[in-house]
This record gives structure tokens, sequence and C-alpha cells, in this order.
């Protein structure tokens, strides 16, 4: 395990030397003191503030990154095969793609009230880190409308824990954006 700012899982493939072995899918979390890019914006955990109007403000966080992520698909390829009741014939068969991609996760927080002070603030950006905990396994995992409900149910129970009594003016999306290489047949 990495021992940087950010926690990472490697886990490796044996494979001897002389075999393509596939890269290990690697795991970045976003801890407390670790920081991202996403376009031209830098964010830390505190979160980038995506729009702030008088009826609330939203944040968003990175929960994970996953890189090399395999990705596989079957297609039908054909082989020409000359027979001799006939000059050629083509003759489908299945035949594996490969291909490698780096996901991103995002939990999206958004307080719809107009009471939002300093204080409020603070709490909602401790609170995240007990919210990106709990989303963290479910979204390994794909299921990312039980890591958004898992997000606000542990952001919810945080805040009433420090007093804050509206609890319910929260909302919260998970997302994720894919960048893929090329698709090699394998």
């Amino acid at each position: 395990m990495n021992k940087s700012n950010n926690w990472s899982v490697e886990p490796h493939f044996d494979a001897s030397e002389n075999a393509k072995s596939p890269k290990a899918v690697e795991i970045t979390v976003n801890n407390q003191n670790s920081s991202y890019s996403r376009g031209n914006k830098d964010f830390s955990i505190d979160g980038i503030v995506l729009n702030h109007s008088t009826n609330g403000k939203t944040w968003e966080w990175k929960i994970a990154t996953i890189s090399n992520w395999p990705e596989f698909k079957t297609k039908t390829c054909h082989k020409e095969i000359h027979l001799p009741w006939c000059d050629r014939e083509r003759i489908p068969y299945p035949c594996a793609w490969r291909r490698t991609c780096k996901k991103v996760a995002y939990v999206r927080v958004k307080y719809s009230g107009s009471d939002l002070d300093k204080a409020l603030e603070k709490a909602i950006k401790e609170c995240s880190k007990f919210g990106l905990a709990a989303a963290l396994p479910l979204v390994l995992i794909g299921q990312f409308g039980a890591a958004g409900v898992a997000f606000l149910e542990a952001l919810k129970t945080c805040l009433i824990k420090k007093g804050i009594k509206y609890v319910g003016r929260f909302s919260i999306g998970v997302y994720t954006t894919k960048t893929c290489g090329e698709w090699k047949r394998i």
C-alpha cells in the first residue's frame, strides 16, 4: 500500500516474464490532504463550488480514480476458407477485444437553503469525508445509486450529530467520467 497523500491499491497479476500480462488496476482515493484537477480547475478535499446563488450552493468532490480498468467485448469475425465443393466461404466466428479505461467517480452535493453560513459550510466539508468513506466501496463495485444514498445518509448523520437542523435541504448525485484507449483484438 502506498503511504503518500493518496491511498492506493494496486493488485498485481501473476505471470511469467515471457507472457503478456495486463497492467495492474490502480485505484486512487482522495483523502483529506489530497488534491486533483479536472479541466482547468484544481480541487482539494474541500471540494469545488460549482454554483453559489441565493437559493443555495453546490459542491463537487472526487470519490475515486480507477486506472487501467479492463473492458472486454466480443464481435463476429469472418475467415475465408477454401472448401472442395465451392471456391471460398466466409465462416463467422466469435473474436474477443479488450481496452483499458480510466474511470473517475464524483459526488455532487447541493444545499437548497438560503441560510448557509460559514459554520454550516465548514460542517458540510467535514461531514463529506464520512460520506466519501461510505460511498467508496459501492462506487468500486459499480453501484452508483446506492453510493449516492450511502453518501447522503452518512452526511446527514454527521450533520445531525453536529447540531445542524436542516438536513432535508440536501440533494446529491454520483456520476462517473470515463476515458478509454483503442479496442485491441485479443
